[in-house]
């Protein structure tokens, strides 16, 4: 079902700056869809040095910083719950 796929976006394993422009454009969809919630798999880090995650914490860094909610979702840590604003009718 494609419809249910789009409001999920995998960046895992790629770097951050190529991560975000990927966010960005499906948050953009997903504002286009109507959507209110979408999921950002970054995956767990387990590729890591250290196992220690670095996608997730410089997406969640530059999701703040562009003051758009989100929450590392509680069943699955290697994937955020982005909240996106209603959209404001005219």
């Amino acid at each position: 079902n494609p419809q249910a796929q789009s409001n999920k976006i995998d960046v895992h394993g790629l770097r951050p700056r190529e991560a975000f422009d990927r966010i960005e454009r499906g948050i953009v969809q997903a504002n286009r869809e109507k959507r209110t919630t979408v999921y950002v798999i970054v995956g767990k880090g387990l590729h890591s040095a250290n196992q220690e995650p670095v996608l997730k914490p410089a997406v969640i860094r530059e999701l703040q910083r562009l003051k758009i909610p989100c929450e590392v979702n509680p069943r699955n840590p290697g994937q955020l719950v982005v909240t996106l604003p209603k959209p404001t009718r005219p």
